[in-house]
């Protein structure tokens, strides 16, 4: 039963502040972060729910004539449901033959994208809009967003560095990772010790590949 109309939850999304969790990602695209939305969202609506629809091979990307590919989600929130989808692109552009790496970058992009539909941050989807002022929600944002810590461990996962082949590739993952944290003002790097070792590591490694 449908507790909460889709006007309800539109005025409620639209008019939280997400300011602080904005960043520009690699292709120059102003984003939300993924989870300070997730976090958002369970502020407002803790049981809303998300899956990717998958192919008739089981696989969570359809592939296009092409050979480019996009992601497909069913988003609900309230007894709502929302179907959206997103070519897989990089630098703004659709990709063939997308790697793990761009697959999982599309699906965290078309996540946020099911949160804008239903209101959240729905700014970052209107071309030539200046960035919202909404009201702020600080009660429910402080309940809702975790510890420096917690949050600076789920943006080190969220980075994948492990799974990084070259120092370049290492590098700007880690710069996206150190963008996170300056966004939500967490001044000490709790894994900078983490990243050194993890550096060196592969340096090492690739070095010996070599």
């Amino acid at each position: 039963m449908e507790s909460t109309s889709k006007k309800e939850i539109w005025n409620t999304l639209s008019n939280t502040d997400c300011s602080a969790h904005i960043i520009t990602d690699d292709d120059g695209v102003q984003i939300i972060q993924v989870m300070a939305a997730h976090a958002l969202m369970m502020s407002a609506y803790p049981e809303y729910t998300y899956k990717f629809l998958p192919d008739s091979q089981g696989r969570e990307l359809h592939y296009l004539d092409d050979g480019s590919a996009e992601v497909r989600l069913t988003m609900t929130v309230e007894g709502h449901e929302k179907t959206v989808s997103l070519p897989i692109h990089r630098n703004t552009q659709s990709i063939k033959n997308p790697s793990s790496w761009d697959l999982n970058t599309a699906k965290q992009r078309l996540r946020v994208r099911a949160m804008g539909e239903f209101g959240l941050a729905h700014q970052l989807w209107i071309k030539d809009q200046a960035a919202p002022e909404p009201e702020y929600l600080e009660d429910a944002v402080a309940d809702a967003v975790a510890d420096d810590s917690t949050m600076a461990d789920e943006y080190w996962v969220e980075a994948d560095l492990e799974s990084c082949t070259n120092l370049r590739a290492l590098e700007r993952k880690h710069n996206r990772y150190l963008n996170a944290l300056r966004t939500s003002k967490i001044d000490a790097d709790p894994h900078a010790d983490r990243y050194e070792e993890l550096k060196a590591k592969k340096v090492a490694l690739w070095e010996s590949a070599k």
